[in-house]
């Protein structure tokens, strides 16, 4: 039995070390955090002040990648080096966020001291956390400054595609490959580079790349160098010298580089566009076209560049016999879309007439992507009501519409329709003027879902769900412990420190939120457009409650959209006041009451004009919040008696002040809110025009019929506003407010739902 007196003690010595590792483990993977250094670092970040610093240990103290984002703050106030420095510190395996400081330390890198810094530093991670996707990247750019391009090339073969992409550096790992083959001669190097460089819009990194170029190669490896160093000089200074230097290059060339690299035809279009050179670059166009057929591989981007040149120069027949042929030539979808809405729509301008034969034809089908077409609809729908041709809109729409269309174009036709068909202009048909209005709710947020819901005497699907209350989730682990006092006043922030007291590797969503946490409100819009397609809707919701609740209600309000767009997205009440905010509720109202305004069309009105921004401008130069020009504000200030040096259309209760006084000027002088709204956006004199015009026309149509997209589109936001804000705030129909807006729109049994 004496061998086995040690058993015992072995055991629990075994069990301890396990639990050590456990211990251990769990530590380096979680992130550390001090709750009283977090809560200075959050109050001095989320109001920051020049003078204020906060130093390494603090941060890393703090925890919850508090030194990764004190980092933005220190370039904020021009600190590269210290924020450089800080980042560095940070590239620990003890640090969750280690990745995102690799990644950001390397951007700053300035020069092989500093990159020889970082080198040293990824040497300190552990070997699990070296084979981490954004190490690899970071060594592959090391090894590309070192000109060791078949080790940067191993470590990206490393990379995994889809953390790549959660990184948001997929593009650059890319560009960074093909630079990497081209330095080292490899087999069709050349491809990668004109992938690279022939394509419109232009790579980001066009001058670099091309610099590089000249630097490591010659015309006779690479035979498009001259073409690309003009192309270069082109985009640096867009003179029409410098695009006739372009193209004489092209012309001198033995073979034409447009049969040999085909992608570079609409790069050279674009920068003839810029200096008003079409025509140059027409005949070079058809320079080339005579050498080849339609088999040859060059021809339908050539023929297409050709065809979109004379489409823009407004030779609208030309165009349709140039584009014809070449719609079955496309080879993809995006191309086919492409020729196809540049045929339709030289058909339409050419001739009105030609365009129906093609429709009823059945030979032209949209292939996906149905909204590349809405403009082009657009137009045709305006047209079409302006001169009362109620019979062949319905062609169109039972034609292509019903069909092929967006549900945001099958709405606004079967809106109209429905209208058109109730006043009279096409044979009434009950059902299909139900099947009409059913038609119009297919998009559910927009205008012409919101009136015909009222007409059919129902709530609008957009606000169906205006009762319900939900807290948007974070899909992550948490800890609710993180929470701090004063991270409670914003959903945003309880999600980003319970989720990243935990995290193990941030994601996409949590790196994102930790911006606007952390006091960084634009970089977390800028991030948000740039990983949109990666970000949760949740998430996307969080951001804007957070800048909603920071004043930023236009910046709320444009993040909220983005959710919006997000399928299957439902929005509760916390949602739809974010969208329709009620900031300066008091100023409002009050204005709105000295002219007889209902306040919900006053908030809807100025949601549509600044989104709520006292300090905006727009590029007209109208101010503030209901955007008013300053020479309208000086007319308006001599009536109200306000000295032209007192005026600051910045100061809220002033630009109400002119606004209102404004509104009620052109309510004296245009009959119905409807056209006032649109005099104010338009102009009161060209609506009393547009009016006398289609006088025939009833109000809502008459609307449809209005030449300006602009002003089309600012009534309809404001109507869709205002029904908004009284069924969110006072429990109102969508009916009490459009009536009043079209005082004569009434819903008549016809509608009546089944």
């Amino acid at each position: 039995m004496k061998q086995y007196v040690y058993l015992p003690l072995f055991i629990l010595s075994f069990f301890s070390l396990l639990n050590c590792s456990a211990s251990h483990l769990e530590n380096s993977f979680t992130a550390p955090r001090d709750d009283h250094a977090r809560l200075k670092t959050l109050t001095l970040m989320r109001t920051p002040h020049p003078d204020a610093s906060l130093s390494t240990k603090e941060l890393q103290q703090a925890g919850l990648g508090s030194d990764y984002y004190y980092s933005y703050h220190l370039l904020a106030m021009n600190e590269e080096k210290k924020a450089f420095h800080l980042l560095l510190a940070g590239i620990r395996s003890d640090n969750p966020w280690f990745e995102y400081h690799a990644l950001q330390t390397m951007n700053l890198a300035k020069d092989a001291q500093q990159r020889g810094l970082i080198a040293k530093q990824l040497q300190k991670l552990s070997k699990n956390d070296q084979k981490a996707t954004a190490i690899l990247y970071t060594r592959a750019q090391l090894a590309y400054h070192q000109q060791e391009y078949e080790e940067s090339l191993q470590h990206l073969q490393a990379t995994d595609p889809l953390r790549l992409e959660a990184l948001t550096i997929k593009e650059d790992a890319n560009t960074l490959k093909i630079l990497n083959n081209m330095h080292l001669k490899r087999a069709f190097w050349q491809n990668g580079v004109e992938e690279l460089l022939l394509k419109w819009p232009l790579h980001p990194q066009f001058s670099e790349i091309v610099t590089e170029l000249v630097d490591n190669t010659t015309s006779e490896s690479f035979p498009l160098l001259p073409i690309v160093q003009a192309m270069k000089t082109m985009q640096d200074r867009r003179t029409r010298e410098n695009f006739l230097a372009l193209d004489a290059l092209i012309t001198t060339k033995a073979t034409h580089p447009f049969l040999s690299y085909p992608t570079m035809v609409r790069p050279y279009i674009q920068l003839a566009g810029y200096v008003n050179q079409r025509e140059v670059a027409i005949e070079q166009l058809q320079s080339a076209l005579k050498h080849i057929d339609p088999s040859h591989p060059a021809y339908f981007e050539i023929q297409r560049a050709n065809a979109v040149l004379h489409w823009r120069l407004g030779r609208y027949k030309t165009s349709v016999e140039l584009f014809a042929p070449i719609i079955s030539l496309a080879t993809n979808n995006q191309d086919y879309n492409d020729v196809v809405w540049y045929y339709l729509n030289s058909l339409y301008r050419n001739n009105p007439k030609d365009f129906m034969d093609a429709i009823a034809s059945q030979k032209i089908l949209i292939h996906q992507e149905a909204s590349w077409f809405d403009d082009l609809f657009q137009i045709i729908l305006r047209d079409f009501v302006a001169n009362r041709k109620f019979a062949e809109l319905e062609k169109v729409h039972n034609l292509i519409i019903d069909r092929q269309a967006s549900n945001q174009m099958r709405a606004q036709y079967g809106w109209v329709l429905a209208r058109a068909m109730h006043h009279g202009f096409i044979p009434l048909n009950r059902a299909r003027m139900l099947a009409y209005l059913q038609e119009a709710t297919l998009d559910p947020f927009s205008y012409a879902a919101f009136m015909a819901a009222t007409a059919l005497n129902e709530v609008p699907v957009a606000l169906h769900n205006v009762h319900r209350l939900s807290s948007p989730l974070l899909q992550e682990e948490n800890d609710l412990s993180a929470i701090l006092e004063i991270d409670k006043t914003s959903e945003a922030f309880s999600s980003f420190a319970s989720a990243a007291a935990v995290s193990k590797q941030p994601s996409a969503d949590l790196h994102l939120l930790g911006f606007i946490y952390y006091g960084l409100n634009q970089i977390a819009i800028d991030k948000s457009i740039a990983t949109r397609t990666l970000v949760q809707t949740d998430t996307l919701r969080l951001l804007a409650r957070a800048l909603d609740e920071q004043g930023e209600h236009l910046q709320a309000i444009r993040m909220m959209n983005r959710a919006r767009s997000k399928p299957l997205f439902q929005p509760d009440q916390g949602d739809l006041r974010v969208l329709y905010p009620r900031a300066f509720y008091e100023e409002i109202h009050q204005a709105a009451q000295s002219i007889d305004l209902k306040t919900s069309i006053y908030l809807g009105l100025i949601r549509t004009e600044s989104g709520f921004s006292p300090e905006i401008q727009s590029r007209a130069s109208a101010q503030g919040l209901a955007q008013v020009m300053p020479a309208t504000a000086k007319d308006m200030a001599r009536q109200l008696r306000i000295p032209e040096n007192d005026i600051d259309l910045s100061d809220v209760t002033q630009n109400l002040l002119i606004s209102s006084n404004y509104i009620y000027w052109i309510q004296g002088r245009l009959p119905g809110l409807y056209a006032q709204l649109a005099g104010y956006n338009g102009g009161p004199n060209r609506v009393r025009r547009w009016r006398e015009e289609w006088k025939d026309l009833p109000e809502e149509l008459f609307i449809e019929a209005i030449p300006y997209a602009e002003t089309r589109n600012y009534v309809k936001s404001i109507v869709v506003a205002s029904a908004t804000y009284e069924y969110l705030y006072n429990n109102e129909t969508p009916l009490l407010v459009i009536s009043h807006i079209y005082p004569s729109f009434k819903r008549t049994n016809t509608y009546a739902s089944q």
